[in-house]
C-alpha cells in the first residue's frame, strides 16, 4: 500500500513541474526537439527508476523499521555467548560445583538427617507392641506357675500392692514384729515370703531367693517381656526387697531382724502347725516373734546381694533403685567387720534352720553384685582378694555345687564372665584366671557323662 501512493504521488508532481516549465519558457524548432528527445529521455528513465522503486517497493509490506528490527535481532543471535558464569563451590580434592548446586545437596543432606533422627526417636520412645503367644509352650506355662508360688508364700497385706491373684489367699500376720525377742524394741516386719508350707519368715534363704529372681529377670528380661511375666516377676522382687529393707537400719546397721515366727520345740508353733497363715491367731498370739542378730557375714552378704541384683532390674525407677544400692552398702559393711555366722546370734532351738556352713562364698557373692550395681573397684578387689579364703579351702561346700547355702560357684561364673568380655587386668587378673579354670572345671565335672543332650527351644540342654 505505501510504495503504490508514494510511486502515483512522484509522477503526478514531475507532471506538474514539466507543464509549468513548457509555459514559462519559449523554444524554437530545435530547441523543441532537443526538449522532445530529452523528455522522452527523462521519462523513460522515470519510468525504469519507478518500475524499479514499486518493484523493490513491492518486495514487502513492512516498514523499514521492521527489518531493520529483524536485522537486529539475527544480530543477536549470531552474536558469542558471553553470559556470566556461575560461582562455583571448590569442595576439595580438585571436584567443584555450582554455588545452586551445592546448596540443593545441603537441604537434601539435612532433610535426610531430621527424617533419619525424627525416626529413631519415634522407634526409641513410642510404645513398644510386644507378640502375645496364642498357644503358649510348656516352658512358658512353667514359668508362670513358677511365680504363682511366691504369690502363695506372700505374707502381710496382700492388697497392698495392688492385685491379689490368689483368690484363696487373703491377708495374714499383720502384727509381726510387735514382740521382737532379744531385747529389741517393737518393729514394723510386715510382708515377706513365708519359707514353705509352715509359716516362719526366714531372712537368709529368703534373701537367696530374691537374688537369683533377680538374677533371672537380668539375664532373661526379653524372655519375660515375651511370655507377659516381666511386671509379675517385678512386683515379686519388689515384695521382697520391701520387706528386707524393714529388717536393719540403713543409716547404721547394728543388728539385722533375720526371722519372724517360732519353729523349734515340742510346742505348737509356726512350723509344728501346717496351717492356713489366714488362721495363726487361732493358736497363739498374732503379734508374732521377731528374732535379730548383732552380727552374721553369710546372711548380710546374702542381703547385700539381693538388694545389689534388684537394684539392677529397678534402673529404670533411679529413686528406688538407689535405695536398694544404700542398703546393699550399709549390710556389706556390717557383713566385713563383723565377720561371723548369723546362727551364732540365734537361740538354740533355732539353730536347725539354714545354719550356713561359711560366710566368705556370701562375702565373695555380695561384693561381686555390688560391684556390678556400682561399678566401684573396692568391691571387686574384695571379690577377688577371698579367694585364697574361701568356704571350699576350708572344708565347707562340695565344689561346683550352687544352692542356697554355697554361693561361690554362682559368684565365679559371674567374675569369670566378666574378665571375657571386659578384661578388668592387674591387678584382678590372675585371680579372676583362676575363677575362670575352677568355673570350667564344674561345667566338665557335669558334662563327660553325657554323650548326647536334650534341647529346650531357647535352645538350652539338659541332660535327662
Amino acid at each position: 500500500m505505501y510504495n503504490k501512493k508514494w510511486s502515483r504521488g512522484n509522477s503526478m508532481e514531475m507532471s506538474r513541474q514539466l507543464g509549468y516549465s513548457m509555459r514559462s519558457t519559449e523554444y524554437d524548432d530545435d530547441d523543441f526537439s532537443d526538449l522532445g528527445r530529452s523528455m522522452r529521455t527523462d521519462v523513460g528513465r522515470s519510468m525504469r527508476t519507478e518500475h524499479h522503486i514499486g518493484r523493490s517497493m513491492r518486495l514487502t509490506d513492512e516498514p523499514p523499521l521492521s527489518r531493520e528490527l529483524d536485522e537486529t535481532q539475527q544480530s543477536w543471535l549470531l552474536e558469542p555467548n558471553n553470559k556470566k558464569k556461575q560461582p562455583r563451590v571448590n569442595l576439595g580434592f580438585g571436584a567443584s560445583c555450582t554455588r545452586r548446586c551445592f546448596l540443593w545437596s545441603i537441604c537434601i543432606f539435612l532433610t535426610c538427617a531430621i527424617i533419619v533422627a525424627l525416626s529413631l526417636v519415634t522407634w526409641k520412645f513410642a510404645p513398644k507392641k510386644h507378640r502375645t503367644l496364642s498357644a503358649p509352650d510348656n516352658y512358658t506355662i512353667a514359668l508362670g506357675k513358677a511365680l504363682t508360688f511366691f504369690d502363695i508364700q506372700k505374707s502381710g497385706n496382700l492388697a497392698s500392692d495392688g492385685k491379689n491373684d490368689i483368690l484363696w489367699r487373703g491377708a495374714s500376720a499383720r502384727s509381726d514384729g510387735q514382740a521382737a525377742q532379744n531385747g529389741s524394741a517393737a518393729v514394723n516386719l510386715t510382708g515377706g515370703f513365708y519359707d514353705a508350707g509352715d509359716n516362719i519368715k526366714f531372712g537368709f534363704p529368703g534373701a537367696y531367693a530374691i537374688t537369683l529372681l533377680s538374677w533371672s529377670v537380668i539375664e532373661y528380661r526379653a524372655k519375660f517381656v515375651a511370655t507377659g511375666e516381666l511386671d509379675h516377676a517385678k512386683s515379686l522382687i519388689k515384695w521382697g526387697t520391701d520387706y528386707m529393707l524393714k529388717t536393719f537400719n540403713a543409716s547404721g546397721v547394728d543388728k539385722i531382724y533375720c526371722q519372724v515366727g517360732l519353729g523349734g520345740g515340742a510346742k505348737p508353733n509356726d512350723h509344728y502347725c501346717w496351717e492356713r497363715p489366714e488362721d495363726l491367731d487361732h493358736f497363739h498370739d498374732t503379734r508374732r516373734s521377731a528374732i535379730a542378730v548383732t552380727s552374721g557375714s553369710d546372711l548380710a552378704g546374702e542381703m547385700a546381694a539381693a538388694l545389689s541384683a534388684a537394684s539392677i532390674v529397678f534402673k529404670d525407677q533411679p529413686g528406688y533403685s538407689l535405695k536398694l544400692v544404700r542398703g546393699a552398702k550399709a549390710l556389706y559393711a556390717f557383713a566385713k567387720f563383723r565377720p561371723a555366722p548369723f546362727a551364732d546370734g540365734l537361740p538354740s532351738s533355732e539353730r536347725a534352720f539354714y545354719n550356713s556352713s561359711h560366710f566368705n562364698d556370701e562375702l565373695i557373692w555380695g561384693s561381686t553384685w555390688l560391684y556390678l550395681a556400682t561399678g566401684n573397684l573396692t568391691y571387686l578387689g574384695d571379690a577377688t582378694i577371698r579367694a585364697t579364703d574361701n568356704s571350699n579351702r576350708r572344708g565347707g561346700n562340695p565344689f561346683g555345687v550352687f544352692d542356697w547355702d554355697n554361693k561361690l560357684a554362682g559368684a565365679q561364673l559371674l567374675l569369670t564372665r566378666l574378665r571375657m568380655l571386659q578384661g578388668p587386668g592387674y591387678p584382678y587378673e590372675q585371680v579372676l584366671k583362676q575363677y575362670n579354670n575352677e568355673t570350667n572345671l564344674a561345667m566338665c565335672a557335669y558334662l563327660p557323662q553325657f554323650k548326647t543332650f536334650n534341647r529346650t527351644a531357647g535352645p538350652e540342654f539338659f541332660p535327662f
